[in-house]
């Protein structure tokens, strides 16, 4: 088929357009008429652009939406309830903790296709998180792992750039009937801590623990009781394998901003690292040197 035989069809007229048209009287052009585009034009004769059905529907829907495309950000929660944090989810349009980045790049491409541009973005803000223990829930992970995974999701939410909060749930298990509640608090039912407590106050997180001889090691954290704005010294302490007491090894400082500790320490044997700040101490985490 040649551009010929569509002329024969839909007829050689062309429509035309100011740029002074509202966007909703155009839509009604494009309808009324049959037509897929509009030449944009001040006098009939010279072409400044054209607009396309796609650009003026989207254009139309933002215009009858503003609360849609004036929000600041994107709220969602990333719930990965058994596997851990960095566990990528099965579906490609299932979203948790683990492909962050996946849905920042799905929110630009949505603000692109609605002429918003792929700048800048919608911050996440994720509003509730967490981890199911057994005990008490025979469905969810150990103690321990709850713990580790908390610190794990808080440095993924960091590096991820985009991320503007992460919201735990609960402070305290809901209790029976299991399946029906939620059993992710930071304590028990009965007001007692589960090992998240502390790694949820301290985050400690090392996300490379095998590590090369001669290498440095790199250590994520965060002061979530420090007031933003102002920096602290954190002390690195460390324990040999098979040992009983820690000792400092190093002094990292965090960021005025928030709080974050992240940094490098030179380790020479296999062991453990945790943090200190003042009188508080994060949770201790294994590495291997190799």
């Amino acid at each position: 088929m040649k551009v010929a035989s569509i002329l024969k069809v839909k007829g050689s007229g062309v429509s035309t357009t100011s740029p002074h048209t509202s966007i909703a009287t155009v839509a009604r052009l494009l309808r009324d008429h049959h037509i897929g585009a509009l030449v944009v034009s001040e006098d009939g004769a010279g072409v400044l652009g054209i607009i396309l059905i796609a650009s003026a529907g989207a254009a139309q829907f933002r215009a009858a939406h503003p609360g849609l495309f004036s929000a600041t950000g994107y709220a969602h929660h990333p719930y990965e309830l058994i596997f851990a944090p960095s566990h990528r989810p099965a579906h490609s349009d299932w979203y948790t903790i683990a492909n962050l980045r996946s849905l920042s790049s799905l929110l630009r491409r949505v603000r692109a296709r609605f002429g918003l541009g792929t700048g800048g973005g919608w911050g996440l803000y994720l509003t509730e998180f967490g981890y199911q223990t057994d005990p008490p829930d025979p469905l969810g992970v150990s103690p321990a792992q709850q713990a580790r995974y908390l610190d794990q999701a808080e440095y993924i939410a960091y590096r991820s750039g985009s991320v503007r909060t992460l919201s735990q749930f609960l402070l305290y298990d809901d209790g029976p009937p299991f399946g029906e509640t939620y059993q992710s608090g930071l304590d028990y039912r009965d007001g007692s801590a589960k090992p998240a407590r502390a790694a949820y106050a301290f985050p400690l997180w090392l996300p490379a623990p095998n590590v090369r001889r001669g290498h440095r090691l790199r250590v994520w954290g965060m002061l979530r009781a420090a007031p933003n704005g102002q920096a602290h010294h954190v002390d690195v302490l460390f324990r040999v394998r098979g040992a009983r007491r820690f000792h400092r090894i190093a002094r990292l400082r965090s960021q005025a901003a928030r709080g974050y500790v992240n940094g490098s320490v030179r380790v020479t044997r296999s062991g453990s690292i945790r943090l200190r700040w003042g009188a508080v101490r994060s949770r201790a985490a294994a590495f291997r040197v190799r």
